[in-house]
């Protein structure tokens, strides 16, 4: 397997994490890392780390990938006909949204299919469904392609994560587990079994008790045995208050556990002990490698 250098980029709010990652047979390493505050309005703002380096190992980076923030996402769940063909389910995606949105127009929208849980007797499935604005993506495109880099992946920064959590714990995917992802005032949980989604969910939150009320249910629905999470920099202190609560171990979920990481790399001091806030970007980088 020849080396190369992949990047990741994800951004929640106002906060954007950015890694470049050497892959070969020897393994994996984590050559880059940045974080930034938004300083301008420009909906590609996340780029801007990227873009604005002058370093070697990023200029190497074949392949970005990008996990985005749900407020740039339209991302809906509802079961579907898996006798259709893939262009009629797309037209039933399209007809779901619509009746949603009244000015839903399908022309400006990419979205990918995520299947959850299958019933094979009834031929059907429930999906979930991530919408991104066509425009943004070219917007992507176009910039990434300035500096000679190829836009890989743009998925929801939850589909980064459940990529880190397989990555980095390998027996998740004989387990039955929940990954709880977490953002300014929300938070994503997801039931993975055997490593593939199978049920998701999520919840506004200003206090840890709507957090507990969420995974409460979910972990007396569906028995895991263990909570993943991820996120901003109070997830930690979040789930320090949820884990008397459950009856099963809260663990974060730190992306670089099968990962070579200098400790001395710049950019990495300020994760140190919080590398759970950087699943997303590591995961997405890592996606269909």
């Amino acid at each position: 397997m020849a080396k190369e250098y992949l990047a990741g980029v994800s951004y929640s709010g106002e906060t954007a994490q950015t890694v470049v990652l050497e892959v070969s047979e020897h393994g994996t390493v984590l050559r880059y890392l940045r974080e930034h505050v938004r300083s301008s309005t420009a909906e590609t703002w996340f780029l801007d780390s990227l873009l604005g380096a002058r370093d070697r190992v990023v200029d190497r980076a074949s392949r970005v990938s990008i996990g985005l923030d749900h407020a740039a996402l339209l991302l809906y769940k509802f079961p579907v006909d898996t006798s259709l063909t893939r262009p009629e389910q797309n037209e039933h995606v399209q007809w779901e949204l619509s009746t949603v949105l009244a000015d839903y127009q399908p022309k400006e929208f990419i979205n990918d299919l995520h299947y959850l849980s299958i019933q094979a007797r009834e031929q059907t499935a429930e999906v979930f469904v991530v919408n991104v604005r066509r425009s943004l993506i070219f917007s992507v495109q176009a910039l990434l392609s300035q500096r000679r880099h190829e836009l890989h992946i743009a998925d929801a920064n939850y589909f980064g994560a459940q990529h880190a959590l397989l990555a980095a714990y390998p027996s998740v995917r004989n387990e039955r587990v929940i990954l709880a992802g977490f953002s300014r005032g929300r938070v994503d949980a997801g039931l993975v079994h055997q490593g593939r989604l199978l049920d998701f969910q999520y919840a506004l939150f200003d206090t840890a008790e709507s957090v507990v009320t969420l995974l409460r249910r979910l972990v007396a629905e569906f028995s895991p045995s263990t909570v993943y999470y991820f996120g901003m920099d109070q997830a930690a202190a979040v789930m320090a208050d949820v884990q008397g609560e459950l009856p099963v171990p809260c663990i974060p979920l730190n992306p670089f556990a099968r990962i070579s990481v200098n400790p001395s790399l710049d950019g990495y001091a300020p994760f140190e002990g919080s590398e759970h806030r950087l699943a997303s970007c590591v995961g997405i980088a890592l996606r269909k490698v």
